[in-house]
């Protein structure tokens, strides 16, 4: 199982306030593959969805996912300053 990437658009960006966090992940994973990584990661996933993106020219198939966490789990996406 792999986590590609974090999506860092605006829209994104205003979800992660109110703990929903977007990832590309690999095609092959499933829900509860991912509920029981971020469970790892010490915080409680409420919902997952998911949407699985074709294959373009610049880039393979990913699936894209929004995790929605619990009330007051955050995850690091980026050191502290």
């Amino acid at each position: 199982m792999k986590l590609h990437s974090v999506l860092l658009t605006e829209k994104a960006c205003v979800q992660i306030e109110s703990t929903k966090y977007t990832f590309f992940v690999d095609r092959k994973v499933k829900k509860d593959q991912l509920k029981g990584l971020f469970r790892d990661l010490g915080v409680t996933v409420k919902k997952i969805h998911s949407v699985n993106l074709p294959a373009r020219r610049s880039r393979p198939p990913f699936k894209k996912v929004i995790v929605c966490l619990t009330e007051g789990d955050r995850i690091k996406l980026y050191p502290e300053f």
